[in-house]
């Protein structure tokens, strides 16, 4: 087995492409970013416990 890249793109070349958001204009980037992950973010700063992505 390869790497996550290497089977993502054999998953594509077979026509069995992920689920997740195809366009810059879903919801989750266009909701999730500004309302939830920059809060959370500030929250940890303000708070003094980093929110660090994992």
């Amino acid at each position: 087995m390869g790497n996550v890249s290497e089977m993502n793109q054999e998953m594509d070349r077979q026509g069995r492409g992920g689920l997740g958001p195809s366009t810059i204009e879903s919801r989750y980037v266009l909701e999730d970013v500004p309302f939830g992950l920059l809060p959370t973010e500030l929250l940890g700063k303000i708070s003094g416990n980093q929110a660090n992505p994992s």
